[in-house]
C-alpha cells in the first residue's frame, strides 16, 4: 500500500503522486516550498535585537514606528500602504488592482505575480481582511542596515500571514535576507511567514479557470443540485456536464461550484474533461498539523516549528521569542467560525461581517470594468486600513 501524508488536509502525497485537493486544500498548498534560513546567518540576530531592529507604518497619512520589541508587547497597526505606484513608459511589471470576493475590496498588486497570490488567498486563505505593503522592517546585517517591505499581510480566521512574492528566478542574495529578516519579525509577533517563489505545476491554471467563474450568482436551470447528486459517484468533469443536457451552461456552474470549494478536483494535474470531480470529504481527510510550504525549523526555546506554523503557547514571563505568546494577543472569535484567529480588529459592521466597500468602489454585485488595472498614482491597495490590537 502506498503511503500518504496529508500536509493541511488537501496534499496527500502517494508513490509517484502528489494530489492538492481544491476543496480541501489551504493557499500555501499551492506554492512549492521555499527556504527561508538562507540568508539568516548575514543577519544581526545577537541579544538585543529586537530593540534594534525597527518596524514602520503609515496610518492617516502620517508614519510611525517602532521597535520589533514594542511592536510584540503593543502590537497596535494602523496600517495603509507604504508605497504608491504608477504606469509608466518600459515599466518591467505590471501594477494592478485585484477583486476579493472575501473581502468585498479592491487590493492592490505591485505585479502580475502579485495579483495571483491574491486570488490564491481569495480561494483557499479564509481570509478576513489582507493589506498590501503593510509594513517596513529596519534591521541589521554583519556590515549595514538595511529595510524591507513585505508585499501583504494577511489576516485569516486561522492566523496572521506576512507574505512576500517573488519569483524564483528573480531571487538574489539579498532578497534572501530580506525574507530571513521579514521571517524573524513574524516570528517574534506569533505571525506566519510566507515567501510565494513558485507555483506547484498546473495549479494556477486550474485556480485561474475556476475564478472565471466564481462570481456567477444565478442557476436558472436549476444544475447545482443535479450536478452535486451526480459528483457522489466520482464521475469526471466533462461527464457531468454532458449529462445534464445543457452543456455549455453545466461547464460555467462547475467551475463555480469548485469555486465555492463545493466540489473538489486534483490542481496537480490540468483540469480537463476527464479530471474527476468529487464532493467534500470524499478525498483526504481532516485537516492535519503537519507541516507543509514555507515551514523552517531550528532548535530554540519554545520554537516549534517557524513561518508561523507553530504552535502558540500560553502567556508566561521570558523575554521575546521563548515560548510565550505576546501580551496582546487576545483572541477574536468570528461568526461562523469555530476557531479563533489573534485579536484582530478590522473596519467591520454589525455582526463582524466586513463593512461596505471603500468609497468609489463597487461592492460584490458586479466588478467594474478594468478592475486589473490602477489609475495613474493611485495608492496600491487603496482603501487597505487593518489595525491590529
Amino acid at each position: 500500500m502506498a503511503a500518504t501524508r496529508a500536509g493541511s488536509g488537501g496534499v496527500v502525497e502517494t508513490a509517484g503522486n502528489r494530489a492538492v485537493w481544491s476543496h480541501q486544500c489551504s493557499w500555501e498548498d499551492l506554492f512549492e516550498s521555499t527556504d527561508v534560513d538562507a540568508g539568516r546567518s548575514g543577519l544581526d540576530l545577537r541579544d538585543g535585537w529586537t530593540r534594534r531592529w525597527a518596524v514602520s507604518w503609515r496610518a492617516d497619512g502620517d508614519d510611525e514606528s517602532c521597535s520589533v520589541q514594542d511592536l510584540v508587547q503593543e502590537p497596535v497597526l494602523s496600517s495603509d500602504p507604504m508605497r504608491h505606484f504608477t504606469w509608466h513608459r518600459d515599466q518591467r511589471h505590471r501594477p494592478g488592482l485585484q477583486f476579493l470576493t472575501s473581502t468585498g475590496r479592491h487590493h492592490g498588486a505591485e505585479s502580475l505575480e502579485e495579483g495571483r497570490v491574491l486570488l490564491a488567498l481569495d480561494f483557499a486563505g479564509d481570509v478576513v481582511d489582507v493589506v498590501s505593503q503593510p509594513l517596513k522592517i529596519s534591521f541589521g546585517t554583519s556590515g549595514k542596515r538595511r529595510a524591507h517591505t513585505p508585499d501583504y499581510l494577511a489576516v485569516t480566521c486561522h492566523g496572521v500571514w506576512l507574505i512576500d512574492v517573488r519569483p524564483e528566478a528573480l531571487i538574489k542574495e539579498t532578497d534572501q535576507e530580506s525574507f530571513a529578516a521579514a521571517a524573524e519579525v513574524a516570528v517574534a509577533c506569533g505571525w506566519r511567514y510566507a515567501v510565494t517563489a513558485r507555483w506547484r505545476e498546473h495549479a494556477f491554471a486550474g485556480l485561474d479557470a475556476m475564478a472565471s467563474r466564481r462570481r456567477l450568482r444565478s442557476d436558472p436551470l436549476g444544475l447545482r443540485p443535479v450536478l452535486l447528486a451526480e459528483a457522489v459517484s466520482g464521475r469526471s468533469f466533462g461527464e457531468l456536464a454532458a449529462g445534464t443536457g445543457c452543456e455549455p451552461v453545466a461547464r460555467a456552474q462547475l467551475l463555480h461550484l469548485l469555486w465555492s470549494r463545493q466540489l473538489g478536483v486534483d490542481l496537480a494535474s490540468p483540469l480537463q474533461d476527464r479530471s474527476v470531480a468529487c464532493r467534500l470529504g470524499r478525498r483526504a481527510g481532516d485537516r492535519g498539523s503537519g507541516a507543509g510550504p514555507f515551514t523552517r525549523r531550528r532548535a530554540g526555546a519554545g520554537r516549534d516549528g517557524v513561518d508561523g506554523r507553530a504552535a502558540r503557547t500560553a502567556p508566561g514571563p521570558g523575554p521575546v521569542g521563548e515560548g510565550r505568546r505576546h501580551p496582546g494577543a487576545g483572541d477574536l472569535q468570528v461568526p461562523g467560525q469555530p476557531s479563533a484567529v489573534p485579536a484582530v480588529v478590522t473596519d467591520v459592521g454589525g455582526g463582524g461581517r466586513p463593512g461596505p466597500p471603500a468609497q468609489g468602489v463597487r461592492g460584490p454585485e458586479r466588478e467594474p470594468a478594468g478592475a486589473h488595472r490602477a489609475a495613474d498614482g493611485a495608492s496600491a491597495g487603496s482603501g487597505d486600513r487593518l489595525p491590529l490590537r
